[in-house]
C-alpha cells in the first residue's frame, strides 16, 4: 500500500513539474503576442 502510495507521489511531482514547464511556455508566447501588438 505505501509502494502504491510512493509511486502516485512521484507521478503527482512529474506532472506538476510539466504543468510548470507549460505554464512557463505559455507564458513566453503570451508576452511575445504583447510585443508583437
Amino acid at each position: 500500500m505505501d509502494l502504491e502510495g510512493t509511486k502516485l507521489r512521484s507521478q503527482l511531482t512529474a506532472f506538476q513539474s510539466e504543468l510548470e514547464t507549460i505554464r512557463l511556455k505559455v507564458q513566453k508566447l503570451t508576452d511575445e503576442n504583447e510585443s508583437l501588438r
